[in-house]
């Protein structure tokens, strides 16, 4: 087996276009939580009635066999956070999405804040200096999109709520400018009705990872 089945025996399972790719910042506990919490809350709707299967871009190895997997993946959906425009490795996820014409869902963590035009001239050159074009044309378009929201200290009812409303928008086949209306749905309210939702990726929601992992394709 290669380098990259031999760290994740289900490598082969990624770059597929009966996939649905999920990509959240990898350094923002926010963004790994709520990525998490929305794979559990569709993936197995998304399974029995469609037949398609729902990954993480962090499952993905090398640079070249993330490219390749994005531009295979059926539907890509971007958890937008804090983070989202200091990841050179975010962007570049939202760029090949882009360029390949893949079905985006955008999806607004509450932490994430619209770039301004101070973000394209001056902190896009610096982050990402060989790509400033290229990556100016690709989040402008990206941004021009509807998000829908997934509020991370909602109560599990709203998020349950929200996450139905993103599985809509990647069944209807991603994001449509001026077209669909926001699905985005009221939060709470900033209360804690239900409790709030932990940021942090424990190692209990790991092992469940392991364990859907494991159910699906054995």
């Amino acid at each position: 087996p290669s380098r990259a089945s031999s760290k994740n025996p289900f490598a082969h399972h990624v770059a597929s276009e009966d996939t649905i790719l999920i990509s959240a910042a990898s350094s923002d506990d926010e963004a790994t939580a709520a990525a998490c919490i929305l794979l559990f809350k569709v993936q197995e709707e998304l399974f029995v009635l469609f037949g398609k299967r729902v990954r993480l871009t962090s499952e993905l190895g090398s640079v070249n066999e993330g490219e390749a997997a994005i531009g295979l993946t059926w539907a890509l959906v971007i958890m937008l956070s804090q983070a989202t425009l200091m990841s050179v490795e975010q962007l570049e996820i939202i760029a090949v999405g882009s360029e390949t014409e893949r079905n985006i869902v955008s999806v607004k963590l509450p932490s994430f804040k619209f770039p301004g035009d101070s973000f394209y001239s001056e902190a896009l050159p610096r982050l990402w200096p060989d790509n400033v074009d290229r990556g100016t044309i690709a989040l402008q378009n990206f941004f021009k999109f509807i998000a829908v929201d997934f509020t991370t200290y909602a109560s599990d009812d709203v998020l349950e709520t929200q996450a139905s409303s993103i599985l809509e928008r990647v069944r209807q086949g991603g994001l449509s400018i001026n077209v669909r209306p926001s699905l985005s749905t009221a939060s709470d309210g900033g209360g804690s009705v239900g409790g709030r939702v932990s940021f942090r990726l424990t190692d209990s929601m790991r092992k469940m990872m392991s364990t859907v992992d494991e159910d699906q394709f054995n």
